[in-house]
């Protein structure tokens, strides 16, 4: 190869390619950890979304529970917990049932703490996120 040749690539040579590669490494290393944060986030969202159709359902499992058992506490606590199916861990103050008169509404509230994974968005919620999901039935 002559020298004219060579000279017409640019000063650069055959070393144009490594140091594009370099760029690309330097850029892949600043972008990787933003995108690692967001997939953690996204991933901490679909969770608790998730955890927050679960309490509503066990709530309701419950409301029904009380509904044809009033006062019964501790079997309504059960069937909340048994519907959660210790995906989360259920409040003691949760799944009290009223001794209801037939005919009347009688509400189940469910309560869960749900603790995120990602460690930026723990800091942003202060810890722990309480969900609550009360449901209503009557009592038959």
């Amino acid at each position: 190869m002559s020298r004219g040749a060579r000279g017409a690539r640019g000063d650069r040579g055959d070393r144009g390619d490594r140091g594009d590669r370099g760029q690309s490494l330097v850029e892949f290393a600043l972008v990787t950890p933003v995108l690692f944060l967001v997939l953690l986030g996204v991933l901490d969202l679909g969770r608790v979304f998730s955890v927050s159709l679960g309490l509503a359902n066990a709530a309701r499992e419950g409301a029904r529970y009380c509904a044809l058992h009033p006062g019964d506490t501790a079997g309504t606590r059960a069937r909340i917990s048994g519907e959660l199916d210790g995906r989360v861990a259920v409040d003691p103050a949760s799944g009290v049932c009223a001794n209801t008169p037939r005919g009347q509404p009688v509400t189940v509230t469910a309560i869960a703490s749900v603790t995120p994974v990602t460690p930026y968005i723990s800091n942003l919620t202060g810890g722990p996120i309480r969900m609550v999901a009360p449901a209503t039935m009557v009592v038959w």
